[in-house]
């Protein structure tokens, strides 16, 4: 019976986080997008911005199909060999994803009873 139910409870958190996983790579496509039609709008007067937004869109709109086809263990192995092979860029990419996650968490926030954010 303890088996079962620490069974039960490592599929519900591992059905938790997939649906997170889907969740945010829904987000991540969404800001790709944003991305690129800024990058459209670009076009005309700054083209080397443009070309960068496109670049740019690009990579976020891979980083959304990898968390939505690759399994959790695939994502570790990856984010390992980038950190291994590139520990600058790697850190670069964790504080902008920190910062992305904390403006979409205060975004989202219920407000409390006074009308505030939490």
């Amino acid at each position: 019976m303890s088996q079962d139910f620490t069974q039960r409870l490592k599929r519900g958190g591992r059905d938790r986080m997939e649906r997170g996983k889907r969740a945010a790579a829904e987000q991540i496509s969404d800001i790709a997008e944003a991305i690129d039609r800024a990058g459209a709008q670009l076009d005309e007067t700054q083209p080397m911005l443009a070309s960068y937004a496109a670049k740019i869109a690009d990579g976020v709109g891979d980083l959304a199909m990898h968390l939505r086809e690759e399994s959790f263990e695939d994502l570790y192995r990856r984010t390992r060999v980038l950190a291994l092979r590139h520990p600058g860029m790697f850190l670069l990419g964790s504080v902008a994803l920190g910062v992305a996650v904390a403006r979409f968490m205060k975004a989202t926030a219920m407000p409390d009873i006074e009308g505030r954010r939490l």
